[in-house]
């Protein structure tokens, strides 16, 4: 997998089929390039588009031979496939090449465009500055909350951009569309620190009161409903199960409407940077039914939902009566949460591109099959970082055969495909990469090394694939890791393909 270079270049591409067989050429027709090749993206948008070509007697293998593609996009070296969410305007060439079964070879200049964005009608919110009674489009009249982005409609190829340095402590639950080739985009603007999206809430610094009944250093305050996470200045605490186990700082325990702390001074005072904090709401993005989206930028943190709700979260809209599709997320910060980072349901070609990712109870990333009539058949996990997550960094999950899923027999399972997971580094976590009922897909060119942690029962692998076939595992560095660097189980049928992988 050539993977994304975060520089600007002008170049020209040059595709050149290469021999990788000893078979002779002969007895298949003369393989050839589709000629006159343009690709065109678009900066911010998520693009997927083959390479044409014609004749040969594939597997193909495909590289980039010189060079580098604009920043942004990779090529899959299975499918010969530009995929990605391009970061910069860019017009060029570049050269390729591929391999075919039988000793056959051809080349052929094909163009690479990225054009700039044409969006329609922009929105901007700020946290501190904004009013809701603002038109909110323009720089001088922002709103302020998610919320009245959320009850508001946007047309196909609308631009919300959300403040720099603002914090919200509202979950987001987007409410609109694009449509192909007019996608809506959530951005960030001005300039600072990444808008903040928060599913926890910051505790009253004078509410503190010392417990009266409880050992030394024991302190308490009122919350209402019990939080599934507790920060103490932005670091995730140890829930304890007891008042009695509290004997270190950033231990807490919940119990009928009062959080408990461990600390030798009031937490209150003690901890202001931002203070102590409380998972509230479960979800910080919701994406139910929603298509044709770009969400990039931004960091979101502080989700209370568990054990699968996600700090983003995807999934079909069963009022809508339709599934996610063609979202990509991208640059995002994500961490310090009660359930997933990044859950995908039924979210086909979905790009998750560029995230820092970190610190949740379950797992980083994660794409899901879970209705047959929303089949997931492409998608990409993109140059991310996933880390220090109690089960798997980066996950895939269909439907076991014969399993009910979401209260539906599935006698043949459901299984994604299509899916290109390249460049990416995932430690720390229960397991590295994990495919699950997945099948025609890539893991490709990714580091998994010292995934160890054993608190949610991970299976402490670097890459694992279960009840999986016909993926193919190239060129992938693994150590470190408490079980397996790499490991295959049931497969559900023969042909996944392991080269150039090492470590373990």
């Amino acid at each position: 997998m050539a993977i994304m270079k975060k520089m600007r270049m002008h170049w020209s591409l040059l595709v050149v089929l290469a021999s990788a067989g000893t078979m002779s050429a002969a007895a298949t027709s003369p393989l050839s390039i589709t000629p006159n090749q343009m690709v065109t993206a678009t900066v911010s948008i998520g693009h997927r588009a083959a390479i044409g070509v014609t004749g040969g007697a594939p597997p193909y293998h495909w590289r980039l031979v010189s060079s580098a593609l604009p920043a942004g996009l990779s090529l899959d070296d299975i499918s010969g496939t530009i995929v990605g969410v391009p970061e910069v305007e860019e017009h060029t060439s570049v050269v390729i090449a591929v391999s075919d079964s039988t000793g056959q070879t051809a080349s052929a200049l094909v163009s690479v465009n990225v054009l700039p964005g044409n969006w329609g009608t922009t929105y901007y919110v700020d946290s501190i500055l904004g009013n809701d009674s603002n038109a909110g489009t323009s720089l001088s009249a922002p709103w302020k909350t998610l919320a009245r982005i959320s009850n508001f409609s946007f047309a196909p190829g609308s631009r919300i951009l959300l403040k720099r340095g603002s914090l919200w402590r509202e979950e987001l639950n987007f409410p609109s569309s694009g449509v192909s080739g007019e996608p809506i985009l959530l951005d960030a603007y001005g300039t600072g620190n990444a808008p903040v999206i928060s599913g926890a809430d910051l505790l009253p610094i004078t509410a503190w009161t010392v417990c009266s009944n409880c050992q030394q250093y024991i302190w308490q305050i009122p919350v209402k409903a019990q939080p599934n996470i507790v920060l103490f200045n932005g670091t995730l605490g140890k829930h304890e199960s007891s008042i009695a186990n509290l004997n270190g700082a950033t231990e807490w325990y919940w119990s009928s409407g009062t959080l408990y702390v461990w600390f030798t001074g009031n937490p209150g005072y003690s901890y202001r940077n931002p203070g102590v904090e409380v998972g509230t709401r479960p979800i910080g993005i919701v994406l139910f039914g929603v298509s044709y989206l770009t969400i990039q930028n931004l960091d979101v943190e502080g989700a209370n939902g568990k054990p699968t709700n996600g700090a983003i979260y995807a999934q079909a809209s069963n009022s809508l009566g339709r599934s996610s599709h063609d979202i990509s997320l991208h640059r995002l910060t994500v961490k310090n949460g009660a359930g997933d980072g990044v859950h995908l349901e039924d979210c086909n070609a979905c790009i998750v591109q560029g995230l820092t990712e970190s610190t949740m109870a379950r797992s980083g990333i994660v794409f899901v099959s879970a209705h047959a009539q929303y089949p997931v058949a492409s998608g990409a996990i993109l140059a991310n970082t996933a880390a220090n997550n109690h089960y798997d960094g980066i996950g895939t999950y269909g439907c076991a055969v014969g399993a009910t899923c979401e209260g539906t027999p599935e006698p043949a399972g459901l299984f994604l495909s299509g899916l290109v997971v390249a460049g990416n580094t995932v430690h720390d976590n229960g397991a590295g990469i994990y495919f699950r009922w997945t099948r025609n897909s890539q893991v490709i060119a990714n580091t998994s090394y010292r995934n160890t942690d054993t608190s949610m029962g991970g299976e402490g692998g670097g890459i694992e694939l279960e009840a999986s076939s016909k993926n193919a595992v190239e060129q992938n560095l693994l150590y470190g890791n408490r079980t397996n660097g790499l490991e295959m189980s049931n497969d559900r049928g023969a042909g996944t393909s392991i080269t150039g992988s090492s470590g373990n």
